[in-house]
């Protein structure tokens, strides 16, 4: 495998890809149905999370190959105590994307050592593949 450090920039769903009319469009015409058949925002919010959720989960897959760009982060998802001061618990999740595809998957993982995610980008990134990253140090042992 490959791997580069630089920004990441480029995804599928970066809104030039896309009108802004045509987003705002799609977002209306599903509000409108939605709230005629459940009501209210916060139901329009979890409706929209679990499906995302459900997308993400049941369409992981093993991403990239030889040729193909995967780039890869990590991220932190946890809840501040009424909302200030430094972040307390919180889950680590491991997420790569196939450029231009939009294939992607998460995972939860118990921390960013270099460790744990070789570990998940052996299992889940096709060898051959290009990987772009934030320049983490825990990458700094890809080949």
């Amino acid at each position: 495998m490959t791997h580069l450090c630089e920004e990441i920039t480029n995804l599928p769903f970066q809104p030039r890809h896309y009108t802004i009319l045509l987003l705002l469009y799609v977002l209306i015409y599903f509000t409108i149905i939605f709230f005629k058949a459940h009501g209210t925002p916060i139901d329009w919010y979890n409706f929209c999370r679990e499906v995302s959720e459900d997308v993400v989960i049941n369409n992981s897959e093993k991403i990239g190959g030889i040729g193909f760009t995967v780039e890869i982060d990590e991220s932190k998802f946890g809840k501040r105590k009424y909302n200030q001061g430094k972040r307390v618990g919180g889950v680590w999740v491991f997420n790569g994307v196939k450029r231009w595809s939009g294939k992607c998957f998460l995972v939860a993982v118990i921390d960013r050592s270099a460790n744990t995610l070789q570990e998940v980008i052996k299992e889940l990134i096709l060898p051959g593949s290009i990987i772009i990253s934030d320049c983490w140090k825990a990458y700094d042992k890809l080949e």
